[in-house]
């Protein structure tokens, strides 16, 4: 009894985190659509998906049940390594030629996009944007610091073709700050990057 009642315990458990992570991102605005004549993209809101699987030996002959979450990526269009250069020690900075409806939603400092080097990469770089809303019509510029999951795109010549999404993320909502005349931000390397935006 007192196992069936633990288990019954890790349902009701399992069961509620599922439903308030479920909760919370329908509580998250949807992106806009973003079309144009050149490209079929559509920008939907990534939202996660929960699984329900068996996991660990089975005690008295039944799996106990549990829950994983699998991220439903956004879609990834075509780009292009424009430029890359070194700027510090392990810190490069790195334009991205993108669509115009991919960079037109780019809003807010502070947003990140997702790149990787082909389809067949598995997980993608999350990069915040270093440049400004509307710096530029058809180009991200980022700050890069060089590790193992980085060097491919650090390294990465100009001319290479990437895929990359649309900017993510709610950004840094400043103007929403009522009441305040400043805002000091402290940042080092490349944590500088979504400042700099």
């Amino acid at each position: 009894k007192k196992m069936a009642g633990q288990r019954a315990l890790l349902v009701a458990l399992a069961t509620l985190l599922a439903s308030t992570v479920t909760d919370a991102f329908s509580l998250a605005p949807a992106a806009p659509a973003l079309r144009s004549a050149r490209s079929s993209y559509v920008a939907p809101a990534s939202r996660p998906t929960l699984h329900h699987a068996s996991v660990g030996a089975p005690r008295h002959g039944r799996a106990m049940p549990a829950l994983r979450m699998a991220w439903e990526l956004p879609p990834f269009v075509a780009a292009k390594v424009g430029k890359s250069e070194s700027v510090a020690d392990e810190l490069h900075k790195i334009t991205v030629n993108v669509p115009a409806e991919i960079a037109a939603s780019f809003k807010i400092g502070g947003q990140y996009v997702m790149i990787k080097e082909n389809e067949a990469q598995e997980k993608p770089g999350f990069f915040a944007v270093a440049s400004a809303p509307g710096a530029s019509p058809s180009s991200f510029e980022f700050l890069i610091k060089k590790t193992d999951g980085s060097a491919w795109f650090c390294d990465a010549a100009a001319g290479k073709d990437v895929i990359c999404t649309a900017a993510q993320g709610k950004g840094y909502k400043i103007a929403d700050q009522a009441g305040y005349t400043a805002v000091v931000a402290l940042a080092t390397g490349s944590g500088i990057a979504p400042l700099k935006g």
